[in-house]
């Protein structure tokens, strides 16, 4: 964290020097700075504006109905959407003030309004991404205003940017009178156009996401197996992946996109377990966080390897009471299986040699990667052993399986062997071994872990360069851009038609509420105003406070500040339950 602060410190002192240099030496007067805000105001726009709508009244008189349309479907939806999360939020504040324990309760309600901060619920790597997301959808917002004020012939006073501690913003400034003599019908239209806008650009980034592999499809090429662009230096995979690599099996399950990687490496079966070593559910620390339940909860059944009675022969044994880490360099302990064996003489044979004079078990200690090799036996599956094999397991910990990734090379690789440390987060082993290239480029890598931990070893993408000189990024950078976008862009549109002092519900309640520019309208009688004036106060009293508390209870969760509020909570019970038992006394 003291890291990226420096690095937001640096950058907004390098913003304010440009800003700076900007104003003095190329004559913007209308550029004013202070010490973390600059703003930029200009009338330039305005001819463009008016021009436009007045050439394309009809059209976008037109376009712009649309959004009448929208708009109270976004007002109903955020007011629903606050609710719920206020009933959240009051459940979550009831919960610290019970005799759970905030760290031991279960099932928390979570919040569907999201704070996007980065280093906190999104990474500092994104932050471009953000950035460039957020001024996008605030100049179309604008955007939208503007073209519906020029199209109903409303003036305009100006078009404002400004950066605050870096985060950009933009407004236009209507003519107000102009706007008093409107209908409310041209009214709505200009105070709708811009979350319009933005629920159009919502449909466009979709749909430039769905059509991204056709777009790019002379430049990249898909459906080549799962394209490997990053390998984190603290992965067991470095050195054995590096970019280009296309991941093209996982236990011999074919892997064509990154839908498969996933899908296979939750469908893959484990070994044998280890009921000692059982334990609560780890946390895992993986990009796909979403998985995490997945991890925990998919079905598994255990599977083995025809192993030649030879190996088991020249093998050490290990000892399964010892624990798994009796083996050495890439062996693993490997144990007999219940099923899979044709002959049950070899099965015989081998469990007299694995039984010790006081009854404990052994296994043999044999090469991960020569033993996956072998042809598949075990529970539930078809393949048996022949006479002179017999179907052993390896010995896993739980949550523990070994994959055999197949690799079609198209980068450089490593050193052969390496035995990571586990991540801080990651229970039981991990450790990666490059088997013998094969055939064109086919390589195989053997992984012992978790299913999330292979997830967050290694960063896959569906797009393969056809060209050398073509980053193996670029699709992902669209591909994020459109994404933060999106999001962005949604809750701009959500968030501006909650009845919120400053936003644009206010004016669109102005005049649901028969009002115009936030002043009554004077034909009414003096009663129906002020009831009117009560109703538009109550209710966005009732919108900014909502949008707060929720705002500040997520803010809370997301600062694990439970137990300090726990706390601060138990004493105020206290206190007003002394005053109350005094004053009553």
């Amino acid at each position: 964290m003291p890291g990226q602060t420096l690095s937001f410190t640096i950058a907004l002192a390098i913003a304010w020097v440009i800003l700076k240099v900007l104003k003095r030496y190329f004559g913007l007067r209308q550029l004013r700075l202070s010490l973390f805000s600059a703003s930029y105001s200009s009338t330039s726009f305005n001819r463009s504006f008016t021009r436009f709508g007045r050439q394309n009244s009809k059209l976008l008189r037109a376009w712009f109905t649309c959004g009448v349309v929208v708009a109270p479907m976004l007002a109903v939806s955020i007011s629903f959407i606050l609710v719920r999360e206020l009933w959240n939020a009051a459940a979550w504040l009831h919960g610290l003030t019970g005799d759970v324990p905030a760290a031991g309760r279960q099932g928390e309600p979570g919040l569907a309004l999201e704070l996007v901060l980065p280093g906190l619920t999104v990474p500092w790597a994104h932050a471009v991404y953000l950035w460039v997301a957020t001024a996008l959808s605030l100049a179309v917002h604008e955007a939208g205003h503007g073209l519906a004020a020029a199209a109903e012939g409303v003036g305009l006073g100006g078009v404002s940017l400004f950066l605050i501690l870096l985060l950009p913003g933009a407004s236009v400034s209507l003519n107000i009178d102009n706007l008093a003599e409107l209908g409310s019908l041209k009214a709505v239209k200009i105070i709708c156009a811009g979350v319009w806008h933005n629920v159009v650009l919502c449909c466009m980034c979709w749909l430039l996401a769905s059509l991204l592999p056709l777009t790019l499809a002379p430049l990249y090429s898909t459906r080549h197996g799962a394209t490997v662009w990053n390998v984190p230096a603290g992965s067991p995979l470095h050195g054995h992946l590096s970019g280009g690599d296309a991941v093209t099996s996982v236990n011999a399950c074919p892997v064509a996109s990154c839908a498969d990687w996933i899908t296979c490496i939750m469908d893959s079966p484990a070994g044998a377990r280890l009921p000692q070593l059982a334990s609560s559910a780890p946390v895992f620390w993986t990009p796909h966080q979403m998985l995490h339940r997945s991890v925990q909860d998919a079905p598994r059944s255990d599977i083995g390897y025809c192993i030649p009675l030879a190996w088991q022969l020249a093998a050490t044994q290990c000892s399964v009471a010892a624990g798994i880490d009796e083996c050495v360099s890439s062996s693993l302990c490997f144990t007999p299986s219940g099923g899979g064996n044709k002959s049950s003489s070899a099965e015989s044979g081998l469990i007299h040699r694995n039984q010790s004079t006081i009854g404990e078990a052994h296994g043999f200690c044999l090469s991960a990667r020569s033993a996956a090799d072998r042809a598949v036996c075990g529970t539930g599956h078809d393949g048996f052993c022949g006479t002179d094999e017999v179907c052993m397991r390896p010995l896993l910990a739980e949550n523990e399986s070994l994959f055999k990734v197949g690799v079609k090379r198209g980068g450089r690789r490593g050193p052969g062997f390496h035995r990571a440390k586990p991540f801080a987060h990651e229970l039981g082993r991990q450790m990666a071994d490059l088997a013998q290239a094969g055939g064109n480029g086919q390589d195989a890598v053997m992984f012992l872990g978790s299913q999330g931990a292979l997830l967050g070893a290694v960063q896959v993408t569906d797009y393969l360069p056809r060209l050398g000189l073509l980053p193996l990024s670029f699709p992902r950078i669209i591909g994020q851009l459109l994404e933060y976008t999106f999001k962005v862009s949604a809750a701009l549109a959500l968030m501006n038609m909650a009845p919120v002092i400053h936003l644009d519900g206010q004016a669109a309640l102005d005049v649901l509420l028969e009002c115009s520019g936030g002043t009554l309208c004077e034909q009414r009688g003096r009663s129906r105003q002020r009831w009117l004036r009560r109703i538009r106060r109550w209710l966005l009293y009732a919108g900014t406070c909502s949008l707060a508390a929720v705002m500040t209870v997520h803010a809370l969760q997301l600062l694990s500040l439970q137990q300090p509020l726990r706390l601060a909570l138990a004493s105020l019970q206290r206190a007003l339950l002394y005053m109350h038992r005094k004053f009553l006394s």
